[in-house]
């Protein structure tokens, strides 16, 4: 495993010891998991991407963001998985 490009940090392993999100990682779940509630969501739902805080009990709210740190408003199901939207 490799880690950063800064000799001053030799010896960590990003892979294994950073705190980070996992991402893009969960994104296929997500949104099988809400595909499979065809009542609920189809893939031309309207979402909403937006900034939101998710309150995390005896710690800091949790407030999810895009990697371009932009929000695109009403976006469809389909176009939020297609460019890998995190907050829909």
């Amino acid at each position: 495993l490799v880690g950063g490009s800064q000799p001053q940090y030799a010896g960590f392993n990003r892979a294994m010891s950073a705190r980070r999100s996992i991402g893009s990682l969960a994104k296929p779940a997500t949104y099988l998991t809400a595909l499979s509630e065809p009542e609920r969501f189809r893939l031309n739902t309207w979402l909403a991407d937006e900034p939101i805080s998710v309150p995390i009990p005896g710690g800091k709210p949790w407030q999810p963001r895009n990697y371009d740190r932009g929000y695109k408003g009403r976006l469809m199901l389909v176009d939020a998985l297609a460019t890998s939207r995190n907050v829909p």
